[in-house]
């Protein structure tokens, strides 16, 4: 599970590094919109965690596959409006 978690990460990263070199304009605007709910995840697991919970991490782990899944989209529908221009 702890390797799946690993890859999950990377590949979340990979997608937003991607998403925010090649988008342009509302496309980057929505890619950035994910970073920052990624950011307040990590933000409230962190503050959770320091409080005491033991679940504050599962911010996190629910974040990131949504997350990846909302910035592959993006940049396959962006992918295809490109195509068909």
């Amino acid at each position: 599970m702890d390797m799946f978690l690993l890859g999950a990460g990377l590949v979340y990263l990979l997608l937003q590094l991607t998403s925010l070199i090649l988008l342009r304009g509302r496309w980057r605007m929505a890619a950035w919109i994910c970073a920052a709910a990624m950011a307040l995840a990590i933000i409230i697991g962190l503050l959770g965690g320091y409080g005491g919970s033991n679940m504050a991490s599962l911010w996190i782990v629910i974040a990131m596959p949504i997350l990846a899944v909302v910035l592959a989209v993006l940049l396959v529908v962006r992918g295809i409006m490109k195509l068909a221009e």
